[in-house]
């Protein structure tokens, strides 16, 4: 049993010299995108809000065309849309303490 929020179903798994890593191909993207995402902590990369939320689209979209079955996804693009969204969830929580910051500095 794995200790991360996943499915892991096998055939969405990506795999290392032979081993089945302990996430699926999105989950890894999103752990992925969540380490680069570390960059809107340290200042080094910085996007609007709105920007943040488009980043999660493709996510969103491969996840729910997939889910209603009008298509199968690859884990190429399992993982692209995963890494995507998880600097969009990254730079969402970078805005949201900077304007939590803000708030609190001005009462």
């Amino acid at each position: 049993m794995s200790l991360f929020a996943c499915h892991h179903r096998p055939g969405r798994t990506l795999q290392v010299c032979g081993r089945p890593l302990p996430v699926c191909a999105r989950c890894t993207g999103l752990y992925a995108g969540y380490g680069a995402g570390l960059m809107f902590w340290l200042g080094w990369l910085k996007f609007p809000w709105p920007v943040a939320l488009l980043l999660l689209l493709p996510m969103a979209l491969d996840g729910l065309t997939q889910g209603a079955g009008w298509r199968e996804s690859s884990n190429a693009l399992r993982l692209m849309t995963g890494f995507v969204a998880g600097l969009g969830f990254m730079a969402l929580i970078a805005v949201g303490g900077q304007w939590l910051a803000q708030a609190f500095l001005r009462m």
